[in-house]
């Protein structure tokens, strides 16, 4: 009798114990303090507004290069210093191309790799609904403008590399002169800018967003440059990224007709810019040859390094331009140019 009564209280003593145990990590886990930190307590619970190694991000720069957040970084953390978390959904069960948001940012638009339909869907994944019967095939490439009015669609004929402008309300199309390359619409998607190869340079051609009255801008003699158009009159110019050669990369101002470099002598370069286009995300290859991340204003300066580092085409900010998300990827060796030709698959 006495065993089982001592037995007795140790179960509701333990019970007891627990029950305090849970309360006490609930109520630290959602107090207001914005620096607690649930993991380092008991280890368990994932990890909010930690300051150690694995969580070492650096505020993102105004276009000035200053901090503009105080003590807000980059990464999985809200403002509020909740972590994000989320829960993949597969929308589309079918091999697509060009997937982006609707205008109103209420549906998913993609053309159909099988045929090259362009289609609607919601969220859900159970309204698919044809938007255009156009066929294309041999395509593998899509540029979208802000506006989703209009995009430009690459695809191969036999050997040959051709590319249009398709109007997606009339499914109307406007090829784009043979050879051109690396083109973007302009952020209020009323323009077009794109390369075109001629007499030993590559000129920098704006155009309306239906392509027409073409107009050279600029000249090069640097033929692997692409474009980026980032801001009302600057567009980024970029020569292909390789860890074995330097790149350098020219912000251009189209309405002066000016260039100015930004960066220049590093290896592996792979910059996007924010939404308003005052900062850049860089990655390039460190002198230990590993890939290595930063941010700097519209001039480059003043970079702030981010970690973990990821290629910057990995990386997408969201239209608050100060919250940023990326795909870290797990590979080391021989990065951009291992994954540029396609000789390995990236674990993100």
């Amino acid at each position: 009798m006495n065993l089982n009564r001592k037995t007795l209280i140790l179960v509701i003593a333990g019970t007891a114990a627990v029950i305090v145990l849970m309360l006490g990590v609930l109520w630290y886990a959602n107090r207001p303090d914005q620096t607690k930190t649930v993991k380092n307590l008991f280890g368990i619970l994932p990890q909010v507004g930690s300051s150690d190694a694995t969580n070492n991000q650096q505020p993102i720069p105004d276009a000035a290069g200053e901090n503009n957040g105080g003590d807000e970084g980059v990464g999985g953390e809200t403002s509020g210093g909740e972590t994000l978390e989320a829960e993949l959904l597969q929308i589309v069960k079918k091999p697509i191309l060009g997937a982006t948001l609707t205008a109103n940012s209420d549906r998913i638009i993609y053309y159909v790799r099988a045929g090259g339909k362009l289609e609607s869907i919601d969220f859900s994944g159970e309204t698919p609904e044809q938007i255009s019967p156009l066929t294309i095939v041999g395509m593998f490439d899509v540029v979208w403008q802000k506006a989703k009015r209009r995009n430009i669609v690459s695809y191969l004929e036999d050997i040959n590399v051709k590319r249009f402008i398709n109007t997606v309300a009339t499914t109307s199309v406007v090829f784009l002169p043979e050879g051109a390359r690396s083109f973007d619409f302009s952020p209020d998607s009323r323009s077009l800018a794109y390369l075109l190869p001629k007499g030993g340079v590559a000129q920098l051609i704006t155009a309306t967003e239906d392509g027409k009255s073409p107009r050279v801008v600029f000249e090069t003699a640097i033929p692997d440059f692409s474009l980026s158009w980032i801001a009302p009159k600057k567009i980024l110019l970029e020569s292909a990224p390789s860890n074995q050669a330097p790149s350098v990369v020219y912000l251009l101002d189209t309405g002066t007709k000016t260039v100015e470099k930004v960066f220049s002598g590093i290896r592996g370069n792979m910059t996007v810019a924010n939404p308003d286009g005052a900062i850049l995300l860089t990655s390039f290859t460190g002198n230990d040859g590993r890939i290595a991340l930063s941010l700097t204003n519209q001039k480059g300066e003043n970079p702030k390094i981010i970690t973990p580092a990821t290629l910057a085409e990995k990386c997408s900010f969201a239209k608050d331009s100060k919250t940023l998300f990326c795909a870290i990827s797990q590979n080391e060796a021989d990065l951009p140019d291992a994954w540029l030709r396609g000789d390995i698959a990236l674990h993100d």
